[in-house]
């Protein structure tokens, strides 16, 4: 990999946790997981490293790492988790800011840093910026890992309203058609108080479907939610049936892709096929084309693991899209050993879960 142009500057760690909140704005691929509140609250303490490009002394690229380094074995990762940002908000993509944002995070954390450098992109594969941005990433020596790309559901918003109704699934359309003539309400906010009130529905259907080790998630989301700012905050919405709450979602609002982070279902619109979920996805849809969102981003598609929920989002309108694939770039062995192994450590849970959800699938047919 070539070092980056003196037409460009990097800074590392020069920012306040206020100055990025404001970095993020610039950018159309901004997301949550960009955050520093995410970051901290998922990867720890301390262990954040922010770096800037400037160009001609304007920002144009962006990325929050999450950064650890062993200090006796003098190993580690740096990970970029859903980016580098640097599709800037009004203006024409330029591939040379990515390029040099590669090039900037390898100088800071390969070759000073020493450690494995990890990219999962906020781009999608098999599209004509995703294929030139894996080009990108090919060229500067950036190397595929054998991990399975993200999937999920991506709704294109530019259509009417008309348009985008008429694009759903008949089946999916039908179950809004009987929703919508349920007294059914839709409230939505930022405030603690509505989130404590999807937490409780949550809770609902995590017992309910046996979700047990996801609770915890939902607290971290409660602890970030408290500490973004104001303009950064996630949106609640919540179905309200005879004054009691009985679905809802929690959706991210930032870049151009409005993005749900969790959705949930009471025992009682189970129980009374209220069918809550469907009016208020639709009716979020109307929220986001009016406040000027291009995409709506559905966290997830696993038609094996969740065949219920995945057909679901699919029956929305929306394209299945994959993510393009972590890349990697390691000249430190042994940094590259620790990290296969955690990833088989993973893989290793994953599928002692994925044997106990069998098993006990084949329990409730007894």
């Amino acid at each position: 990999m070539g070092l980056m142009s003196n037409k460009y500057t990097a800074e590392i760690d020069n920012i306040t946790r206020e100055e990025w909140a404001q970095v993020l704005l610039k950018f159309d691929d901004a997301n949550i997981f960009q955050t520093w509140e995410w970051g901290e609250n998922n990867c720890g303490e301390n262990k954040l490293a922010h770096i800037i490009l400037k160009k001609s002394n304007e920002i144009v690229a962006a990325s929050q790492v999450w950064y650890v380094k062993f200090p006796v074995i003098r190993c580690g990762f740096a990970h970029v988790s859903w980016g580098p940002m640097w599709r800037l908000c009004g203006k024409d993509l330029d591939f040379d800011n990515l390029r040099n944002m590669i090039k900037a995070l390898y100088e800071e954390f390969v070759i000073r840093r020493g450690v494995v450098l990890r990219i999962r992109s906020f781009e999608i594969d098999n599209t004509g910026v995703g294929n030139k941005v894996k080009q990108i990433f090919e060229n500067e020596n950036l190397k595929k890992t054998n991990e399975a790309p993200y999937r999920t559901v991506i709704l294109n918003l530019s259509p009417d309203m008309d348009e985008l109704r008429s694009n759903l699934r008949k089946s999916w359309r039908r179950q809004l058609n009987k929703a919508e003539k349920e007294d059914i309400k839709l409230i939505e906010g930022t405030d603690e108080d509505k989130l404590n009130s999807l937490s409780e529905i949550y809770k609902d259907m995590v017992t309910r479907k046996r979700f047990h080790s996801y609770i915890e998630n939902m607290e971290r989301l409660k602890k970030i939610q408290k500490e973004l700012p104001q303009n950064l905050k996630m949106r609640i919405f919540l179905c309200q049936y005879k004054g009691e709450f009985v679905s809802g979602q929690l959706v991210t609002t930032l870049g151009n892709t409005a993005m749900s982070i969790i959705a949930a279902t009471s025992n009682k619109d189970i129980e009374l096929k209220l069918r809550s979920t469907y009016f208020s996805d639709w009716q979020v849809i109307k929220w986001m084309k009016e406040e000027g969102f291009k995409y709506f981003g559905f966290r997830g598609y696993d038609p094996v693991k969740y065949p219920g929920p995945s057909y679901y989002k699919a029956g929305i309108g929306g394209n299945i899209v994959s993510f393009l694939d972590i890349f990697e770039y390691c000249n430190n062995f042994l940094s590259l050993i620790i990290i296969n192994i955690a990833k088989l450590i993973v893989f290793l849970k994953e599928d002692a879960k994925s044997r106990v959800r069998k098993y006990r699938n084949r329990l409730s047919q007894f």
